[in-house]
């Protein structure tokens, strides 16, 4: 597996360890169930998630995600980067590439006040 320290050079927005409630299943795919993954970390740019079902490199997902903020879960579309086997379980690394714009806004105003907390609490 890849040092995680190299990824985390890569990546152009922080992101937040924050368990939102996320949904995920391939792009207009109207037979297969939304999956409910547990999400490791998310940011603007995308997230880290595992998940029971089995996505491929590539793969464009549709994907929902609720903030506080927000009355309605966020649409986004994503592209799946990265995937690590498991034995049951996927860590699945996805690219956000389509959001709504005032979403966007909203969601960077939620990592933006989560990693402030974060630091003022001591990084609890």
């Amino acid at each position: 597996m890849e040092d995680e320290s190299k990824w985390l050079e890569k990546r152009s927005h922080p992101r937040v360890p924050r368990r939102f409630v996320m949904r995920a299943k391939p792009k207009g795919d109207m037979s297969r169930k939304w999956e409910l993954p547990t999400i490791r970390d998310i940011s603007l740019a995308g997230s880290y998630f595992y998940s029971g079902f089995h996505f491929e490199v590539g793969q464009e997902l549709d994907i929902e995600v609720t903030l506080p903020v927000l009355k309605d879960p966020m649409r986004i579309m994503g592209v799946v980067r990265r995937v690590e086997a498991g034995p049951d379980i996927w860590g699945i690394a996805v690219e956000f590439v389509q959001m709504n714009e005032d979403e966007k806004a909203k969601f960077q105003e939620v990592i933006d006040f989560t990693l402030k907390n974060k630091k003022s609490d001591g990084d609890h």
